[in-house]
């Protein structure tokens, strides 16, 4: 099946309901969020592309490939190219975004993921860079819908296409000279609300660079502002302004033990100390502190 270039159109959303009525307690659902940095680091390639041809075909099992041609723009990541093979998976009768999709398109690609089942459909073709990736593309025109909101590192939010693009560009420009490893911390449901979507529970997985290393000092000293005042909050009744601020006294509080979880791929004299400052008390911060100290030897 081919469609039409320049026929506009709206992308279509998937949402998947999930019905609870049969369950006498909710279950737990949990979300973890790529910051843009780790998407970027654990993409092979990146362009901006638009798709000027989609194709079905067969798959096992009774599902379908869809495969889509992409003509690149620009290449931020990997070998130029000037046409990109992209395959989706999909079922007999359900829709695909990549259908009606009309826009230049930031897209993050890696190879085949080992842990899908069936051979790689065509060698040198790209999948979302992660097996389960809500989205391999973010549309570069305001006009069209956007998937959603991504942290950064720190923990800040870029709903903006000109800001994604040109968050992406500066940590492509300076690649890492090896493989990164990744960390993953906690944040609280109302930070992860910020990118429109949260669970129950949720965590943020970053890159290990120097940069981290950084935010975790300042993490565990609660010095960010993971949860800002809104605006026009000043109009506020004193008693919502002040359930406001109480509420958002721990949520930032919750920095210190992202902090915590991020500084131990980090050992120094420095951090040693801060570490010791931190495992005095009784508190789950302390114990973690502790724990830390004890796997890098540094126990009194």
């Amino acid at each position: 099946m081919s469609r039409n270039p320049r026929g506009r159109a709206t992308q279509l959303l998937v949402c998947v309901v999930m019905s609870w009525a049969a369950l006498p307690v909710r279950a737990q659902v949990g979300m973890t969020f790529d910051s843009l940095e780790w998407m970027t680091a654990k993409a092979t390639c990146i362009v901006r592309a638009e798709v000027f041809d989609v194709s079905v075909l067969p798959r096992s099992e009774g599902r379908l490939w869809f495969r889509a041609l992409l003509r690149v723009h620009e290449t931020l990541k990997g070998g130029p190219a000037e046409e990109v093979v992209y395959y989706a998976p999909g079922w007999p009768g359900q829709a695909h975004p990549l259908e009606t999709l009309d826009a230049d398109c930031l897209w993050f690609l890696g190879p085949w993921p080992e842990m899908n089942n069936g051979p790689v459909p065509e060698v040198g073709a790209f999948y979302g860079y992660q097996e389960w990736m809500d989205q391999a593309w973010f549309p570069l025109e305001d006009s069209q819908p956007y998937p959603h909101a991504v942290f950064t590192m720190d923990v800040q939010v870029l709903d903006t296409p000109a800001q994604i693009l040109a968050h992406t560009r500066i940590f492509c420009a300076s690649p890492p000279s090896e493989p990164l490893a990744s960390a993953q911390f906690e944040i609280p449901r109302e930070v992860a609300l910020r990118t429109g979507r949260a669970g129950d529970a949720n965590g943020l997985v970053v890159p290990v660079v120097p940069r981290l290393e950084a935010l975790a000092r300042a993490w565990i000293k609660c010095e960010a502002e993971w949860y800002p005042e809104p605006g026009g909050s000043e109009e506020w009744e004193p008693e919502r302004l002040r359930a406001w601020r109480e509420r958002a006294t721990q949520i930032n509080a919750a920095q210190t033990f992202a902090g915590l979880r991020a500084i131990s791929a980090f050992k120094s004299a420095e951090n040693i100390a801060l570490l010791k400052s931190c495992a005095e008390g009784d508190s789950f911060d302390a114990d973690w502190a502790q724990r830390i100290l004890l796997e890098w030897g540094a126990v009194d």
